[in-house]
């Protein structure tokens, strides 16, 4: 059906952009009084910007619920948010504006569960079966691993 070298490599790539749309849920946590003093913030302040991606997330999972009931959809979906959360990535760490981040917290949130939500099914989809649990299991391990990776990056481009 499909070749097997091609759907391991995909779901390498897979694995790697579930452990990277999770580094920013490390990168806040190691800078904490950069990005205080940066927003002029203080920490009940800095622990809502922590916690509007869960508010994000809870919003994409509605969104996302329908975008996959549409299976047209879905690759231009995965393709947009994967470069959604991107900029608003790149955005968050341009400004300097406590309320403009509190959005793209938000907007990350929602961009990081159409992903998150996806890439098992795929994995259910795809693998043989006797590799089922094992990809699963590296997608769970995926966000614990770009948390540490983030807060791992960050403290050592803070330390530099």
């Amino acid at each position: 059906m499909y070749d097997s070298k091609i759907i391991n490599f995909t779901f390498f790539i897979i694995f790697m952009s579930n452990i990277l749309i999770n580094v920013d849920h490390g990168s806040l946590p190691a800078c904490v009084q950069d990005i205080q003093t940066d927003l002029g913030i203080h920490d009940f302040q800095f622990g809502i910007l922590g916690s509007l991606v869960y508010a994000g997330i809870t919003i994409g999972s509605a969104i996302s619920s329908w975008i996959f009931q549409n299976s047209v959809f879905i690759k231009p979906s995965l393709y947009l948010s994967l470069l959604l959360n991107a900029i608003s990535l790149i955005l968050f760490t341009a400004t300097n504006y406590f309320y403009v981040d509190a959005i793209l917290r938000v907007l990350i949130g929602i961009f990081q569960v159409i992903i998150t939500i996806y890439n098992p099914v795929w994995a259910d989809i795809f693998a043989k079966e006797n590799l089922k649990s094992i990809w699963l299991t590296f997608l769970i391990l995926g966000s614990p691993l770009g948390l540490v990776l983030g807060f791992a990056l960050t403290s050592i481009m803070k330390s530099v």
